[in-house]
């Protein structure tokens, strides 16, 4: 944010390249007045839950040198995102934002647990600033900036080796062949402090296909096959799914293996579900749930068989098949599908 042309650097892997007027978002001058209009803060979100995450800057009025002429009503600005590098600048009437108050800062998060992001917009009530004064705004998304069919996914994080809220932790969700990656900051807008929930807007996607928490400990957990729209409590673990082993084929049935690790400091206890599944998701059968200690700082294997018949064993030699397991420990769980051809 800036008075004047707004800076958008594009990150091109070790250096930037400003490309706000490209992506059109300078925002630089009021049509109106042809003055400049001073940007304050700027948060970042999917409003209309397609995927692509869209530009919110809270623009206002600031008393300065005659030289310095900005706008005194400019409206809030609300960038759609593409998803081509380039934005739409939304109508601010049309859009419900406009707010012609000095704004200064922005907070974002779903108040009313709809997947849909609103936001809060701080204004600065000095009179010497604003004739009449100001007052704060809370936004209510609608859900008319898009299709309101759009799929959705929240979560909160719940540290334990790491901090409470995850502040530093990496979120990525596999969703339809994409990776979409959300970071968990302390406070990045100015004089602001939104919430802490990660959100995911999935446009169609029903779901998403693995959710992967990089924390700040350097613990990576993960969960398969999330449904969307869904608020969800992620809490880090310290019992975790190292890999699976390729199953075998016995006269009793199918031999499945998970390698299992225990980062904690004390003996943990844990629970382990095992699925064997078609490609395309179709539930084969589900194996006993494994109950089991592994020690403090241990890696261990947890087996058990799939019972099947002569007839079944027979039938499945040589497909491609899905394991799935979650592991769940001291109120956390991890999880972990992978393909295999049995042999």
């Amino acid at each position: 944010s800036n008075l004047g042309d707004n800076v958008f650097l594009r990150n091109d892997g070790g250096s930037f390249t400003e490309v706000a007027a490209q992506a059109e978002v300078l925002d630089g001058v009021d049509p109106g007045s042809e003055l400049l209009i001073t940007s304050w803060g700027t948060i970042w979100g999917d409003f209309d839950n397609d995927g692509w995450e869209d530009l919110l800057v809270v623009n206002g009025f600031v008393p300065a040198a005659p030289f310095i002429t900005n706008e005194k009503d400019a409206h809030n600005s609300l960038f759609m995102n593409d998803g081509d590098g380039t934005f739409t600048r939304l109508d601010s009437e049309l859009s419900g934002i406009a707010d012609a108050g000095a704004a200064r800062g922005v907070g974002m998060t779903d108040v009313d647990f709809d997947g849909w992001l609103d936001f809060y917009v701080a204004d600065n009530g000095f009179d010497a600033v604003i004739e009449d004064g100001d007052q704060n705004r809370l936004y209510r998304n609608n859900q008319s900036l898009g299709d309101a069919d759009n799929q959705w996914l929240e979560l909160r994080l719940r540290g334990t080796r790491s901090n409470l809220e995850g502040i530093g932790a990496r979120v990525e969700a596999d969703v339809a062949g994409d990776t979409l990656k959300r970071f968990v900051l302390g406070d990045p807008v100015y004089i602001s402090s939104g919430s802490r929930m990660v959100h995911f807007g999935l446009g169609k996607s029903p779901r998403v296909d693995r959710l992967r928490v990089i924390w700040p400990s350097g613990t990576v957990q993960q969960w398969v096959d999330v449904r969307a729209e869904r608020h969800l409590e992620f809490r880090e673990a310290s019992v975790l799914v190292r890999k699976l082993k390729a199953p075998r084929l016995t006269a009793q049935g199918m031999q499945l293996t998970a390698q299992i690790a225990n980062l904690g400091r004390s003996d943990s206890s844990y629970e382990m579900s095992f699925e064997v599944l078609r490609p395309g998701g179709q539930i084969v059968g589900l194996a006993a749930i494994e109950s089991g200690t592994i020690g403090a700082d241990e890696v261990g294997e947890v087996q058990t068989v799939f019972a099947l018949s002569q007839v079944q064993i027979q039938a499945l030699a040589g497909e491609r098949i899905d394991i799935r397991v979650r592991l769940r420990s001291q109120r956390a769980m991890d999880s972990e599908r992978t393909s295999f051809e049995l042999k």
